[in-house]
């Protein structure tokens, strides 16, 4: 019969110390263990590096752009309203929408009815909410969709103007 021969352990191991049998064997199985503990630290720190932040701030960014864009479509879509002025030449101007402002209906001059849907001809459009002003602005993405409404909303004037071209006031 054979005599079993014992291994050498490796210089450096858990084994190598000079511990109870059952306090070695738990001792290697932490360090066993502790490279899935560094991966988890590891993961954690790229998780919080400000490279990571940034690139999932940008994501959050790019979906709710989506979103607001989604919304903006609908609204441009289903014919909302674009506020506008007569001009003293007789010229329509279509208005620029803001938060701080009470539209009214160009062609009553009542102010818009809470629910009314507006939009500009900048790709803005939202609520009229119950205080009479915007609520829930969203921007559109697809600047044809918007020029579309914009021809359909004033195209039948001879002299539609977009918000962006400024007028004075001939006092």
């Amino acid at each position: 019969m054979r005599k079993r021969l014992k291994r050498k352990p490796k210089p450096g191991s858990a084994a190598t110390l000079t511990l109870p049998a059952g306090l070695r064997y738990n001792l290697g199985a932490v360090l066993a263990g502790s490279g899935a503990l560094f991966l988890i630290i590891a993961l954690l720190v790229a998780y919080m590096s400000p490279i990571a932040r940034y690139r999932r701030d940008a994501q959050r960014r790019v979906a709710m752009q989506k979103a607001d864009a989604f919304v903006a479509h609908q609204r441009y879509e289903s014919g909302c309203t674009m506020p506008w002025v007569y001009h003293n030449d007789g010229a329509i101007q279509a208005i620029a929408l803001s938060e701080n402002v009470v539209y009214t209906d160009g062609d009553f001059g009542v102010p818009m009815a809470p629910g009314d849907l507006v939009c500009d001809d900048n790709g803005l459009s939202g609520e009229i909410g119950q205080s009479g002003y915007l609520e829930d602005p969203r921007r559109a993405s697809d600047m044809d969709l918007v020029n579309q409404r914009f021809d359909d909303s004033m195209g039948w004037h001879k002299k539609p103007m977009r918000s962006n071209v400024s007028f004075s006031n001939s006092n």
